[in-house]
């Protein structure tokens, strides 16, 4: 079931079928959730494992060898309804049980009828990716040796982060759109984008910049070459340059 970008980008929940429905938060609704938390939720829900590396390596797991499924299996006990209320509503994630389905394969279930699988962890996971406009890739180690330094490496940036002092990313980017000459949005209305939203024009400002000073260079300077431009950065009406 592909994702509709255009309910996406008009704030639509995405409703995946009777018994889960994941809304989008606006940033005012964040801010009050917390936004720390709000973001560590949606990291652990869209976790690939190697993003878990040394945690899953500490449960005596290794992360090479476990899906993106499993991984969510593996913490979704956590996610209780008081943490994830703001995009599931009343879906009380933590209850449901391990089962398997018809074919054998893992899944949970809850007693009102709702069953996470592997694919619906699929949607799920694609569509909060999705929706804020994350960038993932996947991590493989050419060998054990490379394997356990970026378990090292991990595990260090985990406990570096935790010893140091909270700062919103979110401040920043508000700061430069409000102030931005091409965003309609003040201190006050900004709040009531929603998530994609907000990222959707943070990255739109940032193309049409992107292209007026390339389109100024072009005809400011003679020497300079434009048929090593690539024209995807000069269409800022067009979709988002994958970077």
């Amino acid at each position: 079931m592909p994702l509709d970008t255009i309910k996406m980008f008009m704030g639509d929940p995405y409703v995946l079928n009777e018994h889960i429905t994941i809304r989008q938060p606006t940033l005012r609704e964040i801010i009050d959730y917390g936004e720390r938390d709000y973001l560590s939720m949606v990291s652990l829900l869209t976790a690939y494992p190697s993003d878990m590396k040394s945690v899953l390596w500490d449960m005596g797991v290794d992360y090479t060898k476990v899906t993106d499924f499993e991984v969510f299996v593996a913490f979704y006990r956590f996610l209780t309804p008081d943490k994830t209320s703001i995009l599931f509503g009343d879906l009380n994630l933590s209850a449901l049980t391990p089962d398997t389905n018809a074919v054998g394969e893992m899944c949970l279930v809850g007693p009102d009828g709702t069953v996470i699988d592997w694919n619906i962890h699929r949607m799920m996971f694609e569509f909060l990716a999705a929706s804020h406009m994350m960038q993932k890739q996947r991590e493989k180690p050419g060998n054990e040796r490379t394997k356990q330094v970026l378990i090292d490496w991990d595990r260090e940036d985990r406990e570096a982060a935790a010893r140091k002092p909270y700062r919103s990313p979110f401040v920043s980017l508000i700061s430069a759109m409000v102030n931005s000459a091409g965003f309609k949005y003040d201190h006050q209305t900004v709040q009531q984008l929603t998530i994609y939203q907000f990222y959707d024009a943070v990255q739109r400002i940032q193309l049409i910049n992107s292209a007026q000073s390339l389109l100024s260079g072009m005809y400011s300077n003679p020497f300079m070459d434009s048929t090593k431009i690539d024209k995807k950065y000069l269409n800022w009406l067009g979709e988002f340059p994958k970077t």
